[in-house]
């Protein structure tokens, strides 16, 4: 899935914002983290572009999380430590990603574009947060620079065995068994993972059910979208559970932030959101690869004659 010739990170977030809060007072809301490897500015706060669009408070906390596929889940616990603290009654989350592909390289057929928000407030709760863990890691896996157009990697198996195999795997252990859990405790496991074969590992090495307890990755038929991959996934998991589940998120990428959380009978409450399903079942399709091409500006081409057409 590719954001349009007129998207971009920004107006995705926007878009799953806008969906996240319907119903709810927007006063209420006393902060807003933005989290993207892929923000439109890179000297100038996104956030706060945000919040005037989605006419939040002017005197809302707004803050920019970059830098790491896992900058979704550092705002997501950030908002959570905010929220326990009592600096806020509702902190809105929005992760959004729209990552530039090398042309004919592996990424190109993996990467997709995407958003995904979470409101964060201890009133009225649909997911109660019952563990959180993290771990730092230095590792060198996949990166970009200012200098550089497009992700680079190192070899693929170094990277998913010392990288996040071996990283997600002892931090979603260690989660689980802060709350004496077992794998058979967990309605949904949600995993962040750079590839199929990835994901199906590391599940089947924590001893889930790969069928009926792992949530479906999504990479068929949207494809990894970055800092926003595992939370539209969660997303995804949440829609398809009920009050009592548990579900266990891990994200990977410098570290890794791993949660155990609960829904509750409030859940029923936001089934009117477009969500996952409802977008997924809303598409448009490319006329052809040129397109895509042309939209990402990735190629020289003839000047139009015509004001262009979306």
């Amino acid at each position: 899935a590719v954001a349009n010739c007129d998207e971009d990170s920004l107006t995705m977030g926007v878009e799953a914002a806008t969906d996240c809060i319907k119903g709810i007072d927007r006063k209420t809301v006393d902060g807003l983290y933005f989290a993207s490897t892929t923000p439109p500015y890179k000297e100038k706060q996104t956030a706060s572009i945000m919040a005037v669009v989605l006419g939040l408070r002017k005197d809302v906390f707004t803050s920019d999380f970059a830098g790491s596929l896992r900058s979704g889940t550092n705002a997501i616990r950030a908002a959570v430590d905010s929220v326990r603290a009592g600096s806020a009654r509702n902190v809105l989350v929005v992760v959004a990603d729209c990552r530039l592909p090398a042309p004919d390289s592996a990424f190109e057929t993996l990467f997709g574009d995407g958003a995904a928000a979470f409101l964060i407030g201890a009133y009225g709760v649909v997911v109660a947060v019952e563990e959180m863990f993290s771990t730092t890691s230095e590792f060198i896996d996949v990166w970009r620079t200012d200098n550089d157009p497009y992700p680079r990697t190192w070899e693929d198996r170094f990277v998913l065995t010392h990288g996040y195999l071996e990283k997600t795997y002892d931090a979603s252990l260690e989660t689980i068994n802060r709350q004496n859990l077992k794998p058979a405790d967990i309605k949904k496991a949600v995993f962040s993972a750079p590839n199929l074969r990835a994901h199906l590992t590391l599940s089947k090495k924590l001893g889930f059910d790969y069928a009926s307890q792992v949530q479906d990755p999504m990479f068929s038929v949207v494809g990894h979208t970055g800092a926003a991959h595992g939370p539209m996934i969660l997303a995804a998991a949440v829609e398809g559970t009920g009050a009592g589940d548990r579900i266990l998120f891990s994200n990977y990428g410098d570290g890794c932030d791993c949660f155990i959380l609960k829904v509750t009978d409030q859940a029923e409450g936001i089934r009117n959101r477009r969500g996952i399903k409802k977008n997924l079942s809303s598409q448009m399709k490319l006329p052809n690869y040129g397109k895509y091409l042309h939209f990402r500006n990735m190629l020289e081409w003839e000047a139009d004659r015509l004001p262009p057409s979306y």
